[in-house]
């Protein structure tokens, strides 16, 4: 674990008795995630890895290839990627401060789309990607212009979750 509101998520996380079987899920994969220190697809929660299995055969039926670049991402981190563009210099990322992303839960992913020939995918095709993703019952980020997002909703919010685990 690298600071200590990243302690603080995984005693919070550990210490709660949760009533919500998914929520408890999501707790007791974090805590995973925190104490082995796990990164790339092994962060995601196992329920969403299968989906993005699904989706990455589904973009080479596209004739397009995929680079996940983003899974799980600390609270720390993700008030990083929030002050860019606010307060520290650089262009907006993110709308999400820590604990209001998916990322944050290993509910999230970020892809980057690229055709056979490397070029990086156009909109047309992130927005065939989406599709598949949503077909696969995945929340597409293209609907709020983020073309490579996904996220895993098992049920409950953000909120909801920031909420069980007191964070």
């Amino acid at each position: 674990m690298n600071n200590e509101t990243d302690r603080a998520m995984f005693d919070a996380l550990i210490g709660q008795d949760v009533a919500l079987a998914p929520s408890r899920s999501v707790a007791l994969h974090l805590a995973k995630v925190a104490l082995y220190e796990e990164k790339g697809v092994f962060a995601l929660h196992p329920n969403i890895k299968p989906l993005l299995d699904s989706l990455l055969i589904d973009v080479g039926k596209l004739k397009l290839k995929a680079q996940v670049v983003s899974t799980f991402r600390t609270f720390a981190k993700q008030n990083a990627l929030y002050a860019q563009g606010r307060t520290i210099p650089g262009s907006k990322v993110t709308n999400a401060m820590g604990g209001q992303s998916y990322h944050n839960y290993g509910l999230a992913f970020d892809l980057v789309v690229y055709k056979e020939d490397g070029r990086e995918a156009d909109k047309t095709d992130y927005t065939h990607v989406g599709v598949c993703g949503e077909r696969l019952g995945l929340e597409w980020g293209g609907n709020f212009d983020d073309f490579g997002h996904f996220e895993y909703h098992p049920g409950f919010s953000w909120h909801e979750l920031i909420n069980q685990f007191k964070i």
